[in-house]
């Protein structure tokens, strides 16, 4: 496909992924070892870089259809066929494919700090040569589950969504005041929720 020179050119330029102390000590270091299965790959990239460079390549292709701001509401599995597979989209259509690929994830060394009270703090670089943060807490009860939500809500609150964070991270420890006390000044800041499905039933195969 010829992209290797440009997903080389916008790697992260992660080295791996450790975790931390409260006193910035590592203790849990994994390298990226190329060959081997480790939490950081060798080639790293931001979603949207990658998305750009995808579609960039794609977009004048004539067997390519993209498909924007429509969503897969059923993957429909035919245990009597096991070459293709079948997704009933957010508009109600049925489209039959030979692959269907999940890639709906969710992101120097990337420094992860798990503090108490199910909090994580997440230090990694991008390509602009800049350091992104992220907070990510798992409320613990009604009340916390609420205000997360209700902030999460206010997409253009943004300082509604800062004071949260500052609020439920103060007392974190490790890096958090520092981290804490720039969030405001950002030129970026996404604020979302992340929701866990349960599956009663997975793909069964003979």
């Amino acid at each position: 496909m010829g992209l290797l020179d440009e997903l080389q050119r916008l790697n992260t330029t992660e080295k791996g992924t450790q975790f931390i102390d409260p006193k910035g000590q590592p203790f849990a270091p994994f390298p990226v070892q190329e060959g081997h299965a480790s939490p950081t790959s060798e080639f790293e990239i931001f979603r949207g870089d990658l998305a750009r460079i995808l579609y960039e390549w794609a977009r004048d292709l004539s067997n390519v259809d993209f498909q924007v701001g429509t969503t897969i509401q059923e993957v429909i599995f035919n245990n009597n066929n096991n070459d293709n597979v079948k997704v009933r989209l957010s508009d109600g259509k049925v489209h039959e494919y030979d692959l269907l690929v999940a890639a709906d994830g969710q992101w120097s060394k990337w420094n992860i700090y798990h503090a108490l009270k199910s909090r994580v703090i997440c230090l990694r670089p991008d390509p602009d040569g800049t350091i992104r943060a992220a907070f990510i807490c798992m409320p613990l009860n009604s009340a916390q589950n609420a205000a997360w939500l209700a902030a999460s809500s206010s997409k253009h609150d943004r300082q509604t969504q800062v004071e949260l964070r500052r609020t439920q991270f103060g007392d974190s420890g490790w890096e958090a005041q520092r981290i804490l006390a720039s969030m405001g000044n950002g030129p970026d800041f996404i604020s979302t929720t992340s929701n866990r499905t349960r599956c009663s039933d997975g793909l069964k195969t003979a």
